[in-house]
């Protein structure tokens, strides 16, 4: 009984996005969807904006089976309402999150940025108490070189949080800030050598 009324909530909760929101909501509504009417045997999560959206399954590490949830253009709170409606999968066992550049980028400041990124952290333990968390730092995409220095203040901030909180770890796949040959002609997302790339750090979660 509980179950079917949950569903009628998720309903009518999805009638309204898909009036209201945008399409970013309408993905994380179809995820909820997905999740709650399928079983999954999945042990790892990807969540967050397009870096992990747009991931193609062989740069993905082969040790977990990952269920993706990222939802391109995405902003932190999309994925906290995503953690937040979703239902518990007691195998999730690593969770990888790629988070905060869109919000910086649409003009929320570095600190609003890291206390959302913080709440969104505070969520998924709740959650998942036993899961490791793999936060990847933000990438100074080229054309977004006017937020270089609201992104090392956010990096910093989560590389901060990684050394008190046991469950969070950082990957970096960016150490040369000039380097850029890993983005595609936008400018903002990764090409297959940025991938390839990304997928030596993801490959990190097999051995924590």
């Amino acid at each position: 009984m509980g179950r079917l009324l949950f569903l009628l909530f998720l309903t009518a909760l999805g009638t309204a996005t898909y009036l209201f929101a945008g399409k970013e909501n309408q993905s994380v509504f179809s995820y909820l969807v997905e999740d709650y009417l399928e079983n999954t045997d999945a042990n790892g999560l990807l969540l967050g904006s397009s870096t992990l959206a747009n991931i193609h399954e062989q740069y993905l590490p082969s040790c977990i089976n990952w269920s993706n949830r990222a939802v391109g253009n995405s902003k932190i709170s999309h994925t906290t309402r995503y953690i937040t409606f979703a239902p518990r999968n007691k195998n999730v066992s690593r969770i990888v999150l790629y988070v905060g550049e869109n919000d910086i980028a649409y003009g929320i400041s570095a600190e609003e940025t890291y206390l959302a990124f913080s709440a969104l952290i505070g969520r998924i333990t709740e959650k998942y108490p036993r899961a490791d968390i793999f936060a990847i730092l933000i990438k100074p995409s080229p054309a977004r070189a006017d937020h270089f220095e609201a992104f090392n203040d956010f990096n910093s901030r989560v590389a901060r949080m990684a050394t008190e909180v046991p469950s969070l770890s950082i990957l970096n796949i960016m150490t040369n800030t000039r380097d850029t040959r890993l983005f595609g002609s936008d400018g903002i997302h990764l090409n297959v050598r940025g991938y390839l790339k990304l997928h030596f750090e993801l490959n990190k979660v097999c051995y924590d």
